[in-house]
């Protein structure tokens, strides 16, 4: 099938345009003005309540009251079988919640301790507000029957971010009753325009999970797309003033590496967050640490991609919803701080050592929404040259320049429209390297709802300047739109994306590839009501094809999913599909050739167990298979979970994993023959396996002490046979080769961190952390090295060299 790539541009920007006026022209935005379930809050005087889980205060005994909470899960819309019932009040410092979760069973409320922003499976109690009223955008604070805490930011009507971390307080209290939570949530952790009466939007929401039962004050159905912009409403609140709040965070750090020699160092910073006016706050760090952020997973690439980790950081964590391109990452913190290598070091200069990351100097964000209902958020940071150590001409040098002074810039606005059930955004991001060269990108994204949500017009279109080294600048284009229809029982997509192949925005953006056109479609049937041994299930089936700019059919295929859950509460998840004959063009981005792929098939599925329960466990296995049966992969894991006691979690994930590949890319080979220039593409019969343990142990002494710990050994092993090169480029025809070289490789790797966190006091952390990092790769591995021999390969890795890192941090909150 020919497609011109041009045509299909425009052709795709004016099929987007005409459907975006005809939805917009033809169909009533979503309602924002149903009638919605009310609450009031009352002013108390002069005392506030002291916050100690029983709501026995005077400033309680005239509060109204509220409840009929409702069933959102298993039954919907039944009510709720304990009775759930709130009061709100509030004075000029802050607002609080009073809630009362009755149960006529309090023996059997599930208490079970966890850190911070992470919720185990037990008994909890959330609210979530809307202060700005938009119907986008809010917070929510959840507090366990044990005392534990989770919170977070709400975009989009329903992306929640938990990075969040607010200076609130809440405590809980068991009774012969049931049990009740009393909050307090201070203004200054709040964003809302300053008016004389407020109305924010409200729901509570409340999990009893010895039942599995999951109730709301305001029921959002599961048939209705959004969420805030179902939330009902709390009015009452009159008279107070948003703070123009200033929060100080020094910390100091002490770090010793214990490696070939040891190294001990110090480091000071600090973080400051500031409201500028009462909807627009500043957010900076100055010489930031992450040592107690965990280490990224090992794992065995050979593709033509680069690899996806995702952020950890709680600087560039926090509030990322707000940078966030519904569709893709045109900004990718990880960018910030990466790997230094803007540089490459010659052939002739060999390398002895440079730092795994580039140091950063500072970086602030600058966010807020407006009363016109626009959200915008800016981001700056400034990075370190970093230098390598090299080894030039037998002259050792350590000022080998890889990675220059940089600033990177994002902005992002997105404007509410139609009564504040959908938006429109626009995204730019800016890479400046002193003496080198810059790149710049920019996106504008929109989701369009109508009919109460139910459907959706949604896209992406964006453009790229990125600067190369010793060449021309790479200007490129994308192009994404997507109609979504949302129901209880059937729904269903349709979708088209082109990706020019000078389109990069990878360097302060991740995309994985480029150079395609794609189009897909999707069904879907979901089933709420119970039905054989299943309490409810979804299953979709989707197809997609794909051309590169050459007019070369690169994928063609179709997937069919299942997810049923049983009435014991277990799971069940089935996907199986098939990948047609086509093109295949992965290895022309490593100088190799295109050439034909085989058709292939793969099926897989999981089985996961009641979570509720002191122990569960998943078992997941997948393969495929090329149709002739020259090429497979299979590969299993099995998740082991269990809580022994209250305050302790272990988890186990061992997984292997068996790729046996007919033609595995090498290299290519140019020779001069007869003063012609001969290339051979090169491949090789590989066969690899790969084995690893994920373990965790999370122990909570209290809710605010906490230790964490993370272990993953890792081992990899390919031994390559009968290499071969590309009888004809474009075909899977191939000849025998005489390769010289040994590509065989022998990888293992050893991961483990363990942190103490103590929150001695709101908003103020100690970190005791203890990482650990071994690894050794074996160029020309022995026979006996590529056998994986699981007991014997997993302990040699605790034996490898590497390096042990012991560090205490301190961060002191300090609120004006």
């Amino acid at each position: 099938m020919a497609i011109h790539k041009e045509s299909v541009l425009i052709r795709g920007v004016l099929i987007s345009l005409i459907i975006c006026l005809f939805c917009i022209s033809a169909l009533p935005a979503s309602n924002n003005n149903i009638e919605r379930k009310e609450a009031f809050a009352v002013r108390i005087n002069p005392s506030p309540p002291q916050i100690d889980g029983e709501l026995s205060d005077k400033a309680w005994q005239h509060a109204p009251e509220f409840g009929g909470f409702l069933q959102h899960d298993p039954k919907e819309g039944e009510e709720a079988t304990e009775n759930t019932t709130f009061k709100v009040i509030y004075d000029d410092e802050a607002i609080y919640f009073g809630i009362e979760c009755y149960d006529s069973q309090p023996d059997k409320i599930v208490s079970r301790l966890g850190r911070r922003d992470v919720k185990p499976e037990a008994d909890w109690v959330s609210i979530s507000i809307d202060p700005y009223f938009d119907h986008q955008t809010g917070y929510w604070f959840t507090a366990q029957a044990s005392g534990a805490i989770t919170d977070g930011t709400i975009t989009n009507d329903g992306w929640g971010d938990p990075s969040w971390d607010g200076v609130w307080e809440v405590k809980t209290k068991i009774h012969d009753q049931g049990w009740t939570a009393e909050f307090k949530i201070p203004y200054h952790v709040l964003r809302f325009n300053p008016k004389d009466e407020y109305i924010w939007g409200l729901n509570i929401e409340r999990s009893i999970i010895r039942k599995k039962e999951f109730v709301q004050w305001v029921l959002i159905s599961r048939d209705k797309p959004g969420r805030v912009s179902r939330f009902g409403v709390l009015k009452g609140i009159k008279d107070i003033k948003p703070p123009n709040h200033l929060e100080i965070i020094p910390y100091t750090m002490g770090r010793t590496i214990m490696a070939d020699k040891n190294d001990l160092s110090g480091n000071i910073g600090v973080d400051v967050r500031y409201g500028i006016t009462s909807n627009v706050s500043l957010n900076a760090t100055i010489n930031p640490d992450f040592g107690q952020v965990e280490a990224d997973p090992s794992e065995l690439n050979l593709t033509a991609f680069e690899s996806y980790f995702r952020e950890k950081r709680p600087f560039f964590v926090e509030g990322a919803g707000i940078f966030k391109n519904q569709d893709y990452d045109i900004f990718y913190s990880r960018r910030i701080g990466r790997y230094p290598g803007h540089f490459p070091i010659p052939e002739n200069v060999a390398e002895i050592s440079r730092s795994e990351a580039t140091t950063i100097y500072s970086a602030f964000k600058l966010t807020g929404k407006t009363k016109h209902k626009t959200t915008f958020g800016i981001l700056d940071a400034v990075t370190s040259p970093e230098y390598a150590k090299v080894d030039e001409n037998g002259k050792v040098k350590d000022d080998f320049l890889v990675e220059p002074l940089t600033n990177y810039l994002v902005g992002r606005i997105n404007q509410d429209i139609m009564n504040g059930s959908s938006r429109i955004g626009l995204l730019t991001t800016a890479v400046h390297r002193k003496d080198s060269v810059s790149a710049y990108a920019g996106s504008m994204d929109w989701s369009l709802n109508f009919l109460d949500k139910t459907y959706e017009f949604s896209g992406t279109t964006a453009i790229s300047n990125a600067g190369i080294i010793d060449d021309d600048n790479q200007k490129g284009y994308l192009v994404h739109l997507e109609g979504d229809k949302r129901g209880k029982t059937f729904g269903g997509e349709l979708g088209f994306f082109a990706i020019s192949p000078d389109f990069n925005i990878n360097d302060l953006g991740f995309i994985r590839r480029t150079d395609i056109i794609r189009s897909w479609g999707r069904i879907s049937y979901t089933r709420d009501k119970s039905f054989f041994i299943f309490r409810k299930g979804d299953c979709s089936l989707s197809i997609d094809s794909a051309w590169n700019y050459n007019n070369d059919l690169i994928s063609k295929g179709f997937d069919i999913w299942s997810w049923m859950e049983l009435k014991n509460y277990w799971w069940v998840n089935i996907e199986s599909g098939r990948n047609f004959a086509t093109m295949n063009d992965d290895e022309l981005r490593r100088d190799g050739p295109l050439m034909r792929s085989l058709p292939n098939y793969y099926a897989g599925f999981t089985i996961h167990t009641d979570s509720r329960k002191s122990v569960a466990f998943r078992i997941s296995p997948f393969m495929s298979r090329k149709d002739d049966g020259s090429s497979y992969s299979r590969h299993i894991s099995f998740e082991f979970e269990t809580r022994p006691i209250s305050n302790l979690q272990i988890y186990i994930e061992p997984s292997y994993g068996h790729r046996f590949s007919f033609a595995q890319w090498v290299e290519r080979i140019e020779k001069q023959v007869d003063n012609k220039t001969e290339v051979h593409y090169v491949f090789g019969e590989l066969d690899s396996r790969t084995l690893d343990i994920t373990a965790r142990a999370n122990v909570c002494f209290t809710p605010k002490l906490t230790l964490e710990v993370f272990l993953q050994p890792f081992v990899a092993v390919g031994n390559y046979d009968n290499f071969k090169e590309l009888a004809k480029y474009g075909t899977y025809d191939f000849k025998s080769y005489n390769y010289e070289g040994n590509p065989d490789f022998h990888s293992r790797a050893l991961k483990s961190n363990a942190v103490l966190r103590w929150e001695f006091r709101p908003g103020s952390t100690l970190y005791v952390v203890w990482s650990q990092s071994r690894g050794l790769y074996i160029d020309n591995p022995t026979l006996d090295d590529l056998k994986l021999k699981p007991i014997d390969r997993l302990s040699d890795v605790f034996s490898d060299e590497g390096s042990n890192v012991f560090l205490v941090k301190v961060n002191y909150w300090i609120g004006v």
